[in-house]
């Protein structure tokens, strides 16, 4: 089993720990990036990242390749971390669907989930995929589909160099979204907000709408201004929504 070290990195302690809101980055992202969101977070939250292997600091490690694959390796490195202090989730476009399979994967193991799953930009997991697959094609022209439907991060659009470098990483990242297939299960316990964007032209506002029916909790939904990537230029109202929604009762 994974260290729980190698997959979840960990920010900055607050004096009064309240809650560890766990980060699952979008596709192509990393840890570091939801790290640095810190100084935007309510106190008492800490925020943690995931981490998967082929990536910085696990770049020699195999990949994985499926959503099932990260929740059970995930699964258990959360599961052994011993921590007192709950836990939420925040899942950004890819991120969230394995968010998603992480909590399933934790609560059909009567182990202790997420007090609230929090997700952004993301389709909910039981619709058919809107798009046709990417992860096949040739560097330029995905570079070119993602660009032109707003999934590529500001940060390598006017960087052809940076996005060569970072191909390998989202192809993987895609493959997990495009071979995902959803199974029929029971909804969550735990309450879910969802963040959708207006001028999102890869996730529809009404695709986010249907997580509504992967929860038995509370549920809500918000509409923040901006794209895809939203939640890097203001990711204050996400982080928020993990603190003052997560200990609404189911």
């Amino acid at each position: 089993m994974t260290p729980s070290t190698d997959w979840i990195r960990l920010g900055p302690e607050p004096v009064l720990p309240r809650l560890h809101l766990l980060c699952f980055p979008h596709a192509g992202g990393s840890a570091a990036g939801c790290l640095n969101w810190a100084a935007a977070a309510p106190p008492g939250v800490r925020l943690a990242a995931v981490q998967p292997p082929g990536r910085d600091s696990r770049v020699t490690e195999s990949p994985l390749r499926s959503a099932r694959a990260v929740a059970e390796a995930l699964g258990p490195a959360l599961a052994d971390r011993g921590d007192t202090v709950p836990w939420a989730f925040f899942g950004h476009s890819l991120g969230a669907l394995l968010a998603f399979e992480t909590a399933h994967w934790l609560h059909r193991r009567g182990l202790p989930g997420p007090r609230i799953l929090v997700v952004a930009s993301a389709p909910a997991p039981h619709l058919p995929r809107s798009s046709p697959p990417l992860h096949h094609l040739p560097g330029p022209d995905l570079l070119k589909a993602l660009d032109h439907l707003g999934g590529l991060p500001p940060s390598l659009a006017n960087n052809p160099r940076l996005a060569r470098l970072w191909l390998p990483r989202i192809r993987t990242d895609l493959e997990i979204y495009d071979t995902y297939v959803p199974r029929r299960r029971v909804p969550l316990p735990c309450p879910i907000t969802a963040f959708a964007a207006p001028e999102d032209r890869l996730v529809p506002v009404a695709e986010v709408a249907q997580w509504h029916h992967h929860t038995a909790g509370h549920w809500s939904l918000r509409i923040s201004p901006g794209d895809h990537f939203f939640v890097h230029a203001d990711p204050a109202p996400v982080l928020a929504a993990a603190l003052s929604e997560e200990a609404r009762p189911p």
